[in-house]
């Protein structure tokens, strides 16, 4: 995880979805360890929900990310308009 003015957090978890609280500034280190963690679920095949609702910055590559994302078994819940927009 991330310090603590940015992390991940597991808060749901079943046999077919797993749901990832973001929170802080989706930026640099973040959007490289949140898009390992995503992988890592879909590679179980499993469904990803990011909750992006403590989301309060996104760089470039954070949208990027995001979008190769949502081609993907991820559904965004709790998106900021910022953020649902630039997607």
């Amino acid at each position: 995880m991330a310090d603590e003015s940015h992390r991940i957090i597991r808060v749901t978890e079943t046999p077919v979805l797993v749901v990832l609280r973001v929170e802080g500034s989706l930026v640099g280190d973040l959007v490289n360890l949140l898009d390992a963690e995503s992988r890592a679920v879909l590679a179980a095949s499993k469904w990803v929900g990011l909750d992006l609702y403590g989301v309060t910055n996104t760089d470039s590559s954070g949208i990027a990310m995001l979008k190769r994302l949502s081609e993907e078994r991820v559904q965004f819940i709790n998106c900021p308009w910022t953020i649902r927009a630039a997607l």
